[in-house]
Protein backbone atom coordinates (compact mmCIF):
# COMPACT_ATOMS: atom_id res chain seq x y z
CA UNK A 1 0.00 0.00 0.00
CA UNK A 2 1.41 3.39 -0.99
CA UNK A 3 1.99 6.10 1.59
CA UNK A 4 -0.61 8.84 1.17
CA UNK A 5 0.40 12.32 2.31
CA UNK A 6 -1.61 15.49 1.90
CA UNK A 7 -0.85 19.11 2.68
CA UNK A 8 -4.30 19.77 4.15
CA UNK A 9 -7.34 18.04 5.55
CA UNK A 10 -9.43 19.37 2.65
CA UNK A 11 -7.06 17.77 0.14
CA UNK A 12 -7.31 14.45 1.98
CA UNK A 13 -11.10 14.64 2.11
CA UNK A 14 -11.24 15.41 -1.61
CA UNK A 15 -9.07 12.35 -2.32
CA UNK A 16 -11.36 10.23 -0.15
CA UNK A 17 -14.40 11.55 -2.05
CA UNK A 18 -12.73 10.68 -5.36
CA UNK A 19 -11.95 7.13 -4.17
CA UNK A 20 -15.43 6.43 -2.80
CA UNK A 21 -17.41 8.29 -5.44
CA UNK A 22 -19.36 10.00 -2.67
CA UNK A 23 -19.87 13.71 -2.25
CA UNK A 24 -18.11 15.27 0.71
CA UNK A 25 -18.83 18.92 1.47
CA UNK A 26 -15.70 20.93 2.05
CA UNK A 27 -16.07 24.47 3.38
CA UNK A 28 -13.03 26.04 1.78
CA UNK A 29 -13.69 29.69 2.54
CA UNK A 30 -15.99 29.44 5.54
CA UNK A 31 -16.01 32.45 7.83
CA UNK A 32 -16.93 32.16 11.49
CA UNK A 33 -19.06 34.78 13.20
CA UNK A 34 -19.30 35.69 16.86
CA UNK A 35 -21.58 38.08 18.74
CA UNK A 36 -20.07 39.43 21.94
CA UNK A 37 -22.50 40.81 24.50
CA UNK A 38 -21.82 42.47 27.84
CA UNK A 39 -23.56 42.97 31.15
CA UNK A 40 -22.58 45.47 33.79
CA UNK A 41 -23.51 45.01 37.44
CA UNK A 42 -23.14 47.72 40.07
CA UNK A 43 -23.84 47.55 43.79
CA UNK A 44 -27.15 49.31 43.18
CA UNK A 45 -28.25 47.03 40.33
CA UNK A 46 -27.18 43.92 42.27
CA UNK A 47 -29.36 45.04 45.20
CA UNK A 48 -32.29 45.23 42.76
CA UNK A 49 -31.38 41.83 41.26
CA UNK A 50 -30.73 43.22 37.80
CA UNK A 51 -27.98 44.52 35.53
CA UNK A 52 -27.18 48.20 35.32
CA UNK A 53 -26.58 47.85 31.58
CA UNK A 54 -26.51 45.18 28.85
CA UNK A 55 -25.77 45.30 25.14
CA UNK A 56 -23.52 44.30 22.29
CA UNK A 57 -19.78 44.73 22.68
CA UNK A 58 -19.26 43.49 19.10
CA UNK A 59 -21.82 42.18 16.65
CA UNK A 60 -20.91 39.79 13.84
CA UNK A 61 -17.16 39.72 14.55
CA UNK A 62 -15.68 37.54 11.78
CA UNK A 63 -12.87 35.02 11.93
CA UNK A 64 -11.13 33.12 9.15
CA UNK A 65 -11.03 29.86 11.09
CA UNK A 66 -12.62 28.05 14.01
CA UNK A 67 -9.18 27.99 15.63
CA UNK A 68 -8.96 31.80 15.43
CA UNK A 69 -12.44 32.25 16.95
CA UNK A 70 -11.74 29.87 19.86
CA UNK A 71 -8.38 31.55 20.47
CA UNK A 72 -10.11 34.93 20.66
CA UNK A 73 -12.73 33.64 23.12
CA UNK A 74 -10.14 32.04 25.41
CA UNK A 75 -7.90 35.15 25.31
CA UNK A 76 -10.89 37.34 26.21
CA UNK A 77 -11.57 35.16 29.27
CA UNK A 78 -14.41 32.86 28.18
CA UNK A 79 -14.39 30.03 30.69
CA UNK A 80 -18.00 29.04 31.43
CA UNK A 81 -20.56 27.47 29.12
CA UNK A 82 -24.26 28.27 29.48
CA UNK A 83 -24.99 24.54 29.81
CA UNK A 84 -23.25 21.74 31.69
CA UNK A 85 -23.20 19.67 28.48
CA UNK A 86 -23.16 20.88 24.89
CA UNK A 87 -26.59 21.79 23.51
CA UNK A 88 -26.63 22.67 19.80
CA UNK A 89 -27.20 25.50 18.90
CA UNK A 90 -28.12 26.97 22.28
CA UNK A 91 -24.78 27.16 24.07
CA UNK A 92 -22.93 30.40 24.67
CA UNK A 93 -19.86 31.15 26.76
CA UNK A 94 -19.13 33.77 29.41
CA UNK A 95 -16.31 35.25 31.41
CA UNK A 96 -16.39 34.48 35.12
CA UNK A 97 -14.10 37.22 36.37
CA UNK A 98 -15.05 40.85 35.76
CA UNK A 99 -13.10 43.05 33.39
CA UNK A 100 -10.62 44.79 35.66
CA UNK A 101 -10.75 48.06 33.77
CA UNK A 102 -10.99 51.69 34.82
CA UNK A 103 -14.78 51.50 35.41
CA UNK A 104 -14.29 48.54 37.73
CA UNK A 105 -11.88 50.39 39.99
CA UNK A 106 -13.40 53.88 39.78
CA UNK A 107 -17.14 53.11 39.68
CA UNK A 108 -17.37 49.57 41.00
CA UNK A 109 -18.82 48.31 37.70
CA UNK A 110 -18.51 44.57 37.20
CA UNK A 111 -18.47 43.98 33.42
CA UNK A 112 -18.81 40.45 32.11
CA UNK A 113 -18.72 39.28 28.49
CA UNK A 114 -20.70 36.54 26.76
CA UNK A 115 -19.73 34.96 23.43
CA UNK A 116 -22.38 33.67 21.02
CA UNK A 117 -20.99 31.69 18.02
CA UNK A 118 -23.14 31.97 14.88
CA UNK A 119 -23.49 29.67 11.87
CA UNK A 120 -21.47 26.77 13.26
CA UNK A 121 -22.11 23.08 12.76
CA UNK A 122 -22.93 20.78 15.66
CA UNK A 123 -19.41 19.28 15.42
CA UNK A 124 -17.77 22.71 15.45
CA UNK A 125 -19.90 23.65 18.45
CA UNK A 126 -18.69 20.57 20.30
CA UNK A 127 -15.07 21.55 19.58
CA UNK A 128 -15.74 25.05 20.97
CA UNK A 129 -17.47 23.59 24.05
CA UNK A 130 -14.62 21.17 24.76
CA UNK A 131 -12.00 23.89 24.16
CA UNK A 132 -13.61 26.35 26.59
CA UNK A 133 -14.16 23.66 29.23
CA UNK A 134 -10.49 22.59 29.02
CA UNK A 135 -9.14 26.12 28.58
CA UNK A 136 -7.14 25.13 25.52
CA UNK A 137 -7.81 25.39 21.79
CA UNK A 138 -8.66 21.95 20.40
CA UNK A 139 -9.41 23.08 16.83
CA UNK A 140 -6.94 22.38 14.03
CA UNK A 141 -4.66 25.36 13.49
CA UNK A 142 -4.90 26.32 9.80
CA UNK A 143 -1.40 27.79 9.94
CA UNK A 144 0.08 24.48 11.05
CA UNK A 145 2.32 23.54 8.14
CA UNK A 146 2.75 19.87 9.08
CA UNK A 147 1.71 17.43 6.38
CA UNK A 148 -1.59 15.68 6.85
CA UNK A 149 -1.28 11.88 6.76
CA UNK A 150 -4.70 10.62 5.69
CA UNK A 151 -4.28 7.04 6.92
CA UNK A 152 -3.16 8.10 10.37
CA UNK A 153 -5.68 10.92 10.87
CA UNK A 154 -8.72 9.40 9.15
CA UNK A 155 -8.20 5.66 9.51
CA UNK A 156 -5.97 5.49 12.60
CA UNK A 157 -3.38 3.57 10.55
CA UNK A 158 0.15 4.90 10.76
CA UNK A 159 1.89 2.25 8.65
Amino acid sequence: MEDLKFSSANEALQHLADLTGKSIKIAADKKYSLNVTYSITTEESAAEGDYAETGFEEEGKEFDSLYEMIDYMINEGASEASNSSYSYPNTWYSTVDPSYDRAYFEKGEDKQLSFHPEGITKEEGQIIFDSIKKGTNLAMDPDDSDEFDMREEVFGDSE
